[in-house]
């Protein structure tokens, strides 16, 4: 079949592959903290209007997922140009 002859470029394959299911595993995961976070409501004094409240996790969860995400895809992409 001749796959030893394309042992490199089988190699690279292999590893964008595998880096590529990684960030999907990461994405999963990212998802399923969001199914676990909920907002809560909050009646405004007597106003009949209600607030938002306990938005402390959620704002955390948000941040910590900006700043892994750009640093996992440059990754992706760094290597996909091997």
């Amino acid at each position: 079949m001749g796959l030893m002859d394309d042992l490199e470029i089988v190699e690279k394959i292999s590893v964008i592959a595998t880096k590529e299911n990684t960030l999907l595993l990461k994405l999963k995961g990212m998802q399923k903290e969001w199914g676990e976070m909920s907002f809560e409501t909050k009646d405004y004094r007597n106003t009949g209007t209600s607030v938002i409240g306990g938005t402390e996790d959620i704002l955390t969860l948000m941040d910590d997922q900006i700043v892994i995400t750009p640093g996992q895809l440059w990754l992706f992409n760094l290597l996909s140009d091997l």
